[in-house]
């Protein structure tokens, strides 16, 4: 990698931690040939689902949830909308989707791993980008849930969930979404990431106080 490349890595790392430290939503592009090197990165706009989009959300029972509706590009896919929606049965849950520009959804993501553990309250951060160094952006989110059992049913805890491009597809891991969520690396983005990366690769991960 040439002197220019790293240093243009580094600093788009900068500015992706301080727009995430905002609050903001970012995609990164990555170089395939190089899967370390971002080549492109911009903040993902909120939008409002289209009407058609609406509808095809409500054929599967489900709404978007505000201001978590994305336009986004990836590899496979191209520019599509990125929709984190929620069902009310007795409690809420959430599903993950893209859809074209016309509003046809045309991927629904693997279950949710908080939603056999509580009550969906809202979502805390979400995050595209390369996890695990293939070259393919990956989806992050992190939602908050509440039991609703007991005293301390009302409050909030929140539950990560990794999905991993594979193909044409995004694939979950239980195992690893499990022991991220039982062991507290779960609070922000760069805590899920950092252990993502740990136990995909053995390196040493923080903990979450850091």
């Amino acid at each position: 990698m040439s002197v220019k490349i790293r240093r243009f890595a580094v600093l788009t790392g900068i500015v992706a931690a301080l727009l995430l430290a905002a609050g903001v939503v970012v995609q990164q592009i990555y170089d395939k040939e190089s899967p370390e090197t971002i080549v492109k990165l911009f903040a993902a706009e909120p939008k409002e689902p289209s009407p058609s989009l609406t509808f095809a959300l409500s054929q599967e029972g489900y709404e978007a949830i505000e201001g978590q509706t994305y336009e986004v590009s990836l590899e496979e896919w191209g520019k599509s909308t990125f929709v984190t929606a929620k069902r009310e049965d007795g409690r809420a849950h959430t599903a993950l989707f893209l859809a074209d520009g016309t509003g046809h959804i045309t991927y629904r993501f693997p279950e949710f791993y908080g939603n056999e553990r509580g009550s969906l309250e809202g979502i805390r951060a979400l995050d595209f980008r390369d996890a695990n160094h293939d070259g393919l952006t990956d989806v992050i989110l992190i939602a908050e849930y509440v039991s609703g059992v007991g005293e301390e049913g009302a409050d909030s805890f929140p539950i990560a969930s990794v999905y991993l491009r594979d193909g044409q597809k995004f694939r979950s891991l239980p195992m690893l979404d499990m022991q991220l969520n039982e062991t507290g690396q779960n609070e922000s983005i760069d805590v899920v990431l950092a252990n993502v990366e740990a136990r995909l690769f053995r390196t040493s991960a923080p903990s979450a106080a850091n």
